[in-house]
Formats: C-alpha cells, sequence, structure tokens
C-alpha cells in the first residue's frame, strides 16, 4: 500500500498537532459560546431573524469544528496517511465517514449563511427591510435552501466511498482502494467555488452598504448647510441651532465610520479564515508537492472562523 509521509519527524508532527487543535478548540469555544447565549434567552434573541441567521451559522460551525479538533483521532488506525513515522489513526472507516460528512457539510453551509447575514445587514440598512417583512420574505428560504442544498451535496460523497483520511482530518478524498479521483475533484470543486462565489457576494455586500451610508450622509449634510444658510440670509439662526446642526452631522459622521468599521470587521476575517486557505487548498490541487507547511496553515486559519462571529 502506498503511503503519504508529511513529516520527517514526529516531534514536528506534535508541534503542528497542537497549534491546530487549539484553533479547533478555539472555533468550537466561539461557537457554543454563541449557540449558549441565544438559546438560553429565546424571548429575546431567538425571537430577531439576525440571531437566528447566526444561531444557524453557529451550530453548523460547532459541529464542523468539533469533527476538526477530532481530527486523526477519527481516522483509521491503518491509515495510508503517516505523520513522522507512524500513523496516527485511533478511529475506523465508520468514524471518519462521520467526521468527513460534518467537516464537508459545515464547509457548504457556513459560509452561506455568513452570505445570508451580510444581505440582512444590506437589506435592513439599504432597503429599510423590518423585522416581520425579513423573517417571511428572506429568512424562510434561507435556512430552507442552505440546509437542504448542503445536506444533500454532503451526503452524495457517502454512497462513493469518498470521505477518506485527508492530512490532519477527515475530508473528500480518495485511497488507493476507496472513491474516484474524478468525483472528488468535483466535490472539492464545488467547496472551492462555493467559498469565492461567498467571498464576491459578501464583498459586494459591505460594499453597497458603506457607499449607501456614505451617500445618505452626504446628502443629510448638503441639505443642513442649505437650510442653515436660509435660515442665516432670513437671520432666524440662533448659536442653539448651529450646535444642535453641528451635533448631528458628527453623529451622522460617526455612525458613517462605524458602518465602515462594520464591513471591515465582517468581510476581513471571512477573507482570511475562509478565501485565503480555499486559495491554498487549490494551490495544492495544481502542485501536490506544495509545502506541508502552507497547508498546517491552511488549516489553523480555517478552524478559526467561528470566532470573528
Amino acid at each position: 500500500m502506498v503511503k503519504y509521509q508529511f513529516f520527517a519527524t514526529d516531534q514536528y508532527y506534535d508541534i503542528v498537532s497542537i497549534l491546530y487543535r487549539c484553533s479547533a478548540a478555539l472555533s468550537v469555544f466561539g461557537s457554543a459560546w454563541i449557540v449558549a447565549e441565544i438559546i438560553s434567552n429565546p424571548k429575546k434573541k431567538a425571537t430577531t431573524c439576525y440571531h437566528r441567521l447566526l444561531l444557524g451559522l453557529s451550530s453548523f460551525d460547532l459541529l464542523c469544528s468539533i469533527c476538526f479538533f477530532a481530527g486523526t483521532w477519527a481516522q483509521p488506525s491503518i491509515s495510508v496517511w503517516t505523520y513522522g513515522s507512524t500513523s496516527r489513526g485511533n478511529g475506523n472507516i465508520t468514524t471518519c465517514n462521520i467526521s468527513g460528512f460534518f467537516i464537508f457539510l459545515g464547509s457548504l453551509a457556513i459560509p452561506w449563511y455568513n452570505v445570508s447575514i451580510s444581505i440582512y445587514y444590506y437589506l435592513a440598512v439599504c432597503h429599510s427591510w423590518r423585522e416581520l417583512r425579513m423573517k417571511k420574505s428572506f429568512e424562510r428560504y434561507v435556512h430552507a435552501v442552505i440546509c437542504s442544498i448542503a445536506m444533500l451535496v454532503a451526503i452524495i460523497p457517502f454512497f462513493m466511498d469518498l470521505y477518506n483520511p485527508y492530512f490532519f482530518y477527515c475530508f473528500v478524498a480518495t485511497l488507493p482502494d476507496r472513491g474516484s479521483i474524478a468525483a472528488q475533484f468535483v466535490f472539492q470543486g464545488i467547496y472551492m467555488t462555493s467559498v469565492i462565489l461567498c467571498t464576491g457576494v459578501i464583498i459586494c455586500m459591505m460594499f453597497r452598504i458603506k457607499c449607501h451610508v456614505t451617500s445618505t450622509t452626504r446628502q443629510s449634510e448638503s441639505y443642513e448647510i442649505s437650510s442653515y444658510l436660509t435660515k442665516v440670509k432670513k437671520g432666524t439662526t440662533t448659536s442653539t441651532k448651529r450646535q444642535m446642526q453641528s451635533r448631528r452631522s458628527r453623529r451622522k459622521r460617526k455612525q458613517a465610520s462605524e458602518v465602515t468599521t462594520m464591513a471591515l470587521l465582517y468581510s476581513v476575517p471571512f477573507i482570511v479564515t475562509w478565501f485565503i486557505p480555499v486559495m491554498w487548498f487549490l494551490c495544492l490541487q495544481i502542485s501536490w508537492a506544495t509545502s506541508f507547511k502552507i497547508i498546517s496553515n491552511r488549516e489553523v486559519l480555517h478552524v478559526v472562523s467561528g470566532i470573528y462571529l
């Protein structure tokens, strides 16, 4: 049987493994905290569209991160993937199937839930959608479409023996006696295309929100200046009115700045934890000889996606 070895020494494996599982543990903690916060206060938080979307996202992220944390423990004990001098698997085919299923399911669902939240921001800020309209015309379709499609796509590899050991975890991959390379490329291509599309949509939504808020702020300031000049000509303005207008202008500029910060804080972490790892993942497919240092960095970045929420 052909074996793939990625570490010259067991010591190097142990160092990377600790970093990998620490990042996975942080992601588990972050996602579990969000889920617990929403569930523990259902009358306040679970009644809003935003928190229900966040609950769906965090639930998938929690399952995915737990399986990332399990890592090689879920891999079959006799595996073609060796680290250092020995195989590190402690599981079997069944545990690898379960772990691979939830990791692949999360990899499909989580990015699209991030997209749904960005669209929620866009509809609320740019089109002034209220909670009731958001629930009837947007949220009800989000959960149905994302969950059903992600589940369907993630179940298919079960019947094609595609959930196999893949570096530190189980994922859509092939072994000499399991799976098809063509099917592996198809499903990994679905994953990579999905993340790239989600990245584009999120950046677009955040950019539209920023432009809308900036335009609204400028129009408001222009109206206030015009109104002030009219009152000056008529001699009806007072220092108190000038101070109130100045405070309103500062408040609107502050709101515009906060929206910009929100857009950056939402877009940049998603790019770091999803888009960049996918680009490394793509480089791996193009060149199998890619340094494992890059692969290990990809996994550390990928599993912290629950932290920035």
